[in-house]
């Protein structure tokens, strides 16, 4: 998961100067810029970025903010970085740039750049991968106080390094300013007991601020907690509204997990047709799991017209992660037609170019 604070290139941020402030005197900032007024050339650009008394010109922005960060502007180097990561109507994306714009901000003691190279490095963007090196910029960010660095640093500390206690540490301070992921994350480590005692209830307090800002995967940790009755009360109607929550933004492990309380009637009236309908939404996804029901639906016809061909499809994507799928694709090829299996190898072909990319 990406945590990735960039900026859309040549957006305004709050150290800027107010572009209406200077309306009057834009002929004046130009003539300064023109002058090589490194401050004036800044200005400038953000005024042709957002249009703000001039005619919106991303040419224009991006030739006085190159000459701005040429003469080591922190604030235009870390946008000037942002373009080339995001690449605009006006320069590629080119991530051997962006590097080297945040790079030059990031020594500056930029936060925001700090933590955007520290990413590229943990994440090889542009550079080789290193860890350390990212984490070492990371942490620069983080003590600065920027959340998303404190939380991406607790993480690789939870991840990588197995120095738990520090994981907490950076997980906390984010987690309490709000980021979900740090929620997410510290909600983990009660669960689990990494870095503090395990304490369910902890865990649940943490899971679910993130999940009440609508962050998908904390929705669907909070099914989880009410299917099993850790640090909540067990409750199924609790779970498949959480569930349903997460399934309709889109995430797979939660439109599993809705389907199989329709496969069961947990919580939901038992229902196969709802079945289908959200585990062909994961399957779209590339959700082994889902694969595994689907076949197994069109194998029996439960939610949907009884289909081998179908059945064969899915149980062969699924057979990828699970050997039962395998197995029961083994047994359906032996009441399987030619015709049927032919049919089948060409659906699981088609479903494996579109699903398993």
């Amino acid at each position: 998961m990406k945590f990735k604070c960039i900026y859309v290139a040549l957006v305004v941020s709050s150290s800027c100067l107010s572009v209406a402030s200077f309306g009057k005197e834009l002929s004046t900032l130009r003539q300064k810029a023109k002058q090589g007024d490194a401050d004036a050339q800044y200005s400038l650009s953000v005024a042709y970025a957002t249009g703000e008394g001039v005619s919106q010109n991303y040419i224009e922005a991006v030739k006085w903010l190159r000459l701005a960060a040429g003469q080591g502007v922190a604030e235009a180097q870390y946008n000037l970085g942002g373009a080339y990561e995001l690449g605009v109507s006006v320069l590629p994306q080119d991530y051997n740039e962006a590097v080297k714009w945040y790079l030059l901000a990031a020594e500056q003691g930029h936060a925001d750049a700090q933590y955007n190279l520290g990413y590229m490095y943990t994440h090889g963007e542009g550079v080789p991968q290193d860890l350390m090196t990212g984490m070492k910029w990371s942490r620069l960010a983080a003590e600065q106080g920027h959340v998303r660095a404190q939380s991406s640093l607790g993480a690789c500390h939870l991840r990588s390094t197995g120095d738990y206690k520090e994981a907490v540490k950076w997980l906390r301070l984010a987690a309490e300013q709000g980021d979900a992921k740090a929620q997410i994350n510290l909600g983990a480590c009660y669960s689990r007991g990494i870095g503090v005692t395990q304490d369910y209830k902890e865990a649940v307090k943490w899971v679910r601020l993130a999940a009440e800002q609508g962050d998908a995967e904390g929705q669907w940790k909070m099914g989880s907690f009410y299917v099993t009755g850790k640090g909540v009360p067990q409750d199924d109607e609790k779970a498949v509204k959480w569930y349903r929550l997460a399934a309709e933004q889109g995430l797979p492990a939660a439109q599993y997990l809705l389907g199989s309380c329709y496969s069961t009637g947990a919580g939901v009236p038992q229902d196969d047709k709802e079945v289908v309908k959200w585990n062909l939404l994961a399957a779209k996804q590339g959700y082994s799991n889902a694969h595994a029901v689907l076949g197994y639906c069109f194998e029996y016809g439960k939610g949907v017209p009884q289909d081998y061909s179908q059945a064969y499809a899915w149980y062969t994507l699924a057979a990828k992660d699970d050997e039962g799928a395998l197995v029961n694709c083994s047994y359906l090829l032996e009441r399987m037609t030619s015709a049927q299996i032919d049919e089948g190898k060409r659906l699981s072909l088609e479903y494996a170019e579109m699903f398993l990319k």
